[in-house]
């Protein structure tokens, strides 16, 4: 949300703003991978635990092997989910909350009610297959392909649905000046001559 809503105001490029987000991308696998080690080698996920992270690791990769159907079902959580979670992000970022309560409970209930629904998420999700996968019960290729559209899903919904939105809806300066209302104002103007 935030990097498009600065390359579209020309603060950042595009460019600039993928770069950002790929390095935002690889420090967070990077702090999943050690958390993932860290819970290896600890009893932390063994018994009951891992077999309920690897059921939901199987489901979240299964969508892939559904076909077109399952990958759209994919695709359409992680839109939503990043839709929900920036919805929440531009409440607590909007300069009228000054409460740090009220600021972290809009996030928990954000992040609760994007869990409670199954959206996917390509942090979570990742965090998810590194520790299942330090176990030897993922498929790596289902894996990063599940990883993969979730991050673009995310993008659409945090980055255009609600970033990119948010800076056309919110532009001071629009970046057409010929508007509807302009144009049919030439148009009439040009039939009464």
């Amino acid at each position: 949300m935030i990097v498009s809503i600065g390359a579209y105001h020309k603060r950042i490029t595009w460019v600039r703003s993928l770069k950002i987000l790929g390095l935002c991308l690889v420090g967070n696998l990077l702090g999943g991978l050690v958390i993932a080690l860290l819970l290896r080698v600890s009893s932390v996920v063994d018994g009951d635990i891992l077999a309920q992270m690897v059921a939901t690791a199987s489901a979240k990769t299964g969508y892939l092997t559904q076909g077109i159907g399952g990958i759209t079902d994919l695709f359409v959580r992680a839109i939503l989910c990043n839709f929900c979670i920036n919805i929440a992000m531009l409440m607590v970022y909007n300069g009228k909350l000054t409460n740090d309560f009220t600021k972290c409970v809009i996030m928990v209930v954000a992040v609760f009610v994007f869990a409670f629904l199954g959206l996917e998420h390509s942090i979570a999700n990742s965090v998810l297959f590194l520790i299942t996968g330090l176990h030897g019960a993922v498929d790596p290729l289902l894996a990063v392909g599940s990883v993969a559209i979730t991050i673009v899903g995310n993008f659409v919904g945090g980055g255009l649905l609600i970033g990119l939105n948010f800076a056309v809806m919110n532009d001071e300066q629009p970046r057409h000046r010929t508007g509807s209302s302009e144009l049919l104002g030439t148009v009439y103007n040009t039939r009464q001559k």
